[in-house]
């Protein structure tokens, strides 16, 4: 048993010290009292039960006690809530062509994209959701999940220089959005593009028809402005250096809202131009669509107790109330109608109080997370080894983006004899890792789900996508690091030529320590289907790409 307001205990001792004194006192000068008035109307003073009167003050004070015990909170025993999920199948679509870099909105249209589908991330809790991103072809980068934070988290890594094929092939970004879904599952489906539209080459309306064959409703957003503005060229250091040119002059990309329009409409979908009401609004529309159910999820927590102690304290005060201070006979009706409205609270008692825990899980789903975690850390203050509690702890913390204390919190209870708690944990803290940009930790961290893990679930294949984006993100790392030290070592030749060897040396020793950075390799003896298997993958939905580039067309657009 623990105590979940545990930090009130100090105002109660001091409450019942008070009235402890209070009783004694008042039920003493009572008691003289008595004496007094019965010497002065000539009754005996054996007409006082002095027993039943001094019991009276000890059922006073321990329904006193009681009382303050229940205002502790007291648990024990787990209990379960099975949540039904109900929502549709999402996938947000986004444009990470060059024409994205164009500053027509501020601060540009692809930072203006990803503040805007964060937005959107708020409205979609309770749905599934994935994600694909596309320029002169898409892919896809987030298989349908319900962690609405995974899909937050992988929105804002997104940059124009994970395709090296330019263009806006809204064509490729329908088809592979797409192949994303489950058409056996009886889920509505909707897809939401954030695009400049800018596609000369391409047939997204023709793939659009095959979307509405297929019962998916699309909404376009459209991300810039009609009168448009140049496509800055950046260097290195991210400064501006020129503008993109097509034949030597200067190109000019502007928002293409006619055919967005043609493409939302083909679908019974709809347009809205990027903006804040706007995100608001298709938030509704998307609300509007029907929801169905798709999974249930299983929350633990403590149950509350207090309810039992309080019952017990209303009893102890209803008995005082009914014993005499004076000797009386047995009065029998008095005693059936105390029987009668005992047995009444007891039948009542048990649901009197509704659950802090439920209340946090209704809080938690409805995305009000610093209540959500008001209300759990009540059921956690003193019960450190339930496990599922802490990995709810976790959840809460990391929804508030507090990942510190989301990483203790899983890391808790990562080595749990609960193999669902483990795995999940494990699944949780490397994702954290990865939202702290902390990627080889990450890839460390899934190496136990992919060695011991069940490859037809769920979470297996979850944890294997971002085990390959992390790796693909160390990777990128390691080269920005690279490219910084180059600059360093470019600076260092220009100010001291005549010691350039001595510096190339030095250089060439921190160009092996930032790619020294890079993801360690398995264990031959341990993961060598692992390696394999990862293998398989890559070439499944990383290698696809390198595939594709041999017989794919270059679009003659490349923005």
């Amino acid at each position: 048993m623990f105590f979940a307001n545990v930090r009130i205990l100090w105002i109660l001792l001091i409450f019942l010290a008070i009235s402890v004194f209070l009783v004694l006192a008042t039920f003493f000068i009572k008691k003289l009292f008595l004496k007094s008035i019965f010497q002065k109307e000539g009754h005996p003073l054996s007409d006082i039960n002095f027993f039943t009167y001094n019991l009276k003050i000890v059922i006073f004070l321990i329904s006193l006690i009681f009382i303050s015990i229940s205002l502790l909170d007291p648990r024990w025993g787990n209990k379960s809530l099975n949540v039904d999920l109900e929502g549709i199948d999402l996938v947000v679509a986004m444009d990470i062509s060059r024409s994205m870099l164009t500053k027509d909105v501020m601060p540009d249209r692809l930072n203006k994209a990803k503040n805007l589908a964060s937005k959107l991330c708020a409205y979609l809790v309770g749905n599934r959701v994935g994600l694909t991103a596309f320029a002169g072809y898409a892919f896809n980068m987030l298989p349908l999940t319900t962690d609405i934070d995974a899909l937050y988290s992988f929105i804002n890594e997104l940059s124009t220089e994970m395709i090296d094929v330019q263009g806006t092939n809204l064509e490729d970004a329908i088809k592979k959005a797409l192949e994303l879904f489950d058409y056996n599952a009886l889920t509505h489906k909707a897809i939401v593009i954030f695009t400049d539209g800018e596609d000369y080459e391409f047939s997204p309306v023709k793939q659009a028809k095959e979307a509405a064959r297929k019962g998916v409703k699309i909404f376009t957003v459209g991300i810039g402005t009609p009168n448009g503005q140049m496509i800055p060229v950046y260097d290195e250091n991210g400064n501006v250096v020129d503008y993109l040119k097509k034949e030597g002059k200067i190109v000019t990309s502007r928002l293409d809202e006619n055919l967005l329009r043609l493409v939302a409409k083909e679908t019974e979908g709809e347009y809205f131009y990027g903006s804040d009401e706007n995100i608001s609004a298709l938030a509704r529309k998307i609300d509007e669509i029907k929801k169905t159910k798709f999974s249930n999820q299983i929350y633990d927590f403590l149950e509350p107790q207090y309810q039992y102690f309080l019952a017990i304290a209303l009893l102890l005060l209803l008995i005082y109330l009914f014993l005499p201070e004076k000797k009386v006979k047995f009065n029998f009706k008095g005693w059936i109608k105390l029987i009668f409205i005992l047995t009444i609270i007891s039948l009542l008692n048990e649901n009197i109080y509704a659950s802090l825990a439920s209340r946090g899980v209704a809080e938690y789903r409805k995305g009000n997370y610093e209540k959500a975690l008001e209300l759990f850390q009540k059921a956690f203050l003193k019960d450190e080894k339930n496990e599922k509690l802490i990995f709810n702890q976790g959840n809460t913390y990391y929804k508030l983006n507090r990942m510190d204390e989301a990483e203790n919190s899983f890391k808790k209870v990562i080595n749990s004899k609960n193999k669902i708690v483990k795995e999940k944990s494990i699944y949780n803290l490397g994702t954290t890792y990865i939202d702290k940009n902390e990627y080889q930790k990450a890839i460390e961290t899934y190496k136990d789900i992919l060695l011991n893990g069940d490859k037809e679930s769920e979470i297996y294949k979850k944890t294997l996508w971002n085990f390959l984006y992390a790796k693909q993100m160390l990777n990128q790392t390691n080269q920005n690091n690279q490219k910084e030290e180059q600059n360093k070592e470019k600076e260092n030749r220009e100010k001291n030529n005549n010691k350039q060897e001595n510096h190339s040396q030095k250089n060439s020793s921190s160009s092996q320590s930032a790619s020294s950075v890079a993801p360690q390799k398995l264990s031959q003896n341990e993961v060598e289907n692992l390696l394999n298997l990862i293998q398989e993958e890559e070439k499944k939905h990383i290698g696809r790409k390198e595939k594709a580039k041999a017989l794919r067309y270059y679009p003659r657009n490349e923005w």
